[in-house]
């Protein structure tokens, strides 16, 4: 009786390891089909959750505003230079995102790899990446929440990339004014495999279960306490970041408005 129940919880977790070894695998090869690799950095997702229908919109330069349907207003959370970069980026491909891929950016999307904006998600990537693998030479001066110190290993047993999502956008309007209410920042640690995609990026791996488990139990800490790692500068301006793309969808998704040219606008607005 004893042995039947060994074996009835050896059957039980190999079974639960197995799904979480295909989710992660369906999880992988989705991200590789959307993006054409698997990203080694930063991406924004989503559309904007929150806004009333939106029929006309002007832009006002001198609080970086927009003015939606002449009564309510967004405040834009990012400078005006990176506005019409992600206007116009948004206008020709959903995708947005940066991978650092031997130490050259590799840009998803039609943003501009050498621009403010990519820049700025290059450096939270820099401080996700050196949180997770533990490269603490690259944290000095950073403050970790809860003076966390990341783990450090020696030796990894295959080699992996961490992907940072920034999606889930919600908003709330108070006194006609449009504010940020919720997001998420979902981080994942995903092998990669030998060769590398068209653009070349980096392919999905095999073996999850061999991953660091330092670098696991960085990335827990850092899921755990995503509000207070969000609120890390380099991090925050790719919120912001993620938090105007989503509203740019919700324009061109919901309003069928023209980004090209609401960039312009904004260019031109003096």
């Amino acid at each position: 009786m004893q042995l039947k129940t060994i074996l009835l919880s050896l059957i039980m977790l190999f079974t639960i390891s197995l799904i979480g070894q295909n989710q992660w695998q369906a999880t992988s090869d989705s991200i590789v089909n959307k993006y054409g690799s698997l990203p080694k950095g930063v991406i924004l997702e989503g559309s904007a959750i929150g806004f009333e229908r939106i029929e006309t919109i002007k832009y006002r330069l001198s609080d970086n505003t927009f003015i939606l349907n002449q009564t309510t207003y967004y405040p834009c959370p990012i400078p005006r230079t990176q506005v019409a970069s992600v206007l116009l980026a948004l206008s020709k491909d959903d995708r947005m995102g940066v991978s650092i891929v031997n130490n050259k950016v590799l840009s998803y999307g039609a943003l501009n790899p050498a621009g403010e904006t990519s820049k700025s998600l290059v450096d939270a990537d820099r401080i996700l990446a050196s949180i997770i693998f533990g490269w603490n030479k690259n944290l000095e001066g950073i403050q970790l929440p809860n003076n966390y110190s990341p783990k450090t290993t020696k030796r990894r047993e295959i080699p992996a990339v961490s992907v940072n999502k920034f999606k889930g956008y919600e908003f709330s309007l108070v006194d006609n004014v449009y504010y940020l209410q919720s997001m998420k920042m979902v981080n994942l640690l995903l092998p990669i495999g030998p060769g590398s995609a068209t653009d070349g990026g980096y392919l999905s791996g095999e073996n999850m279960e061999l991953l660091s488990p330092s670098d696991l139990d960085n990335l827990d800490e850092i899921r755990n306490n995503s509000r207070a790692y969000i609120d890390i500068p380099q991090i925050t301006k790719a919120a912001k970041i993620g938090e105007f793309a989503s509203f740019a969808r919700y324009l061109r998704n919901s309003g069928n408005l023209d980004l090209a040219a609401l960039a312009k606008h904004v260019t031109r607005s003096h």
